[in-house]
């Protein structure tokens, strides 16, 4: 996708979430091949215009991760 913010001293904002499994003997981190910069990174991409940041995690993780919001358990306090 395209950068939303292209003039000088416009950045783009972005949204990730680190997905932990706990569920065998030692707790595992989901990362995902960023296929532009060649590196393991958490999920997560840039927040489009229309979107808020939770909107944005959740089809993020959708995307990357094939896990959907109602089957992980949000860590982050309210």
């Amino acid at each position: 996708m395209a950068h939303i913010h292209t003039e000088p001293q416009q950045h783009d904002f972005t949204a990730s979430a680190f997905i932990v499994r706990v569920d065998g003997p030692e707790p595992l981190v989901l990362l995902h091949m960023h296929r532009k910069l060649n590196k393991l990174l958490q999920v997560g991409g840039h927040i489009e215009l229309e979107e808020t940041p939770w909107q944005a995690i959740s089809h993020e993780i959708e995307e990357e991760s094939g896990y959907t919001l109602a089957q992980l358990t949000l860590l982050q306090p309210k």
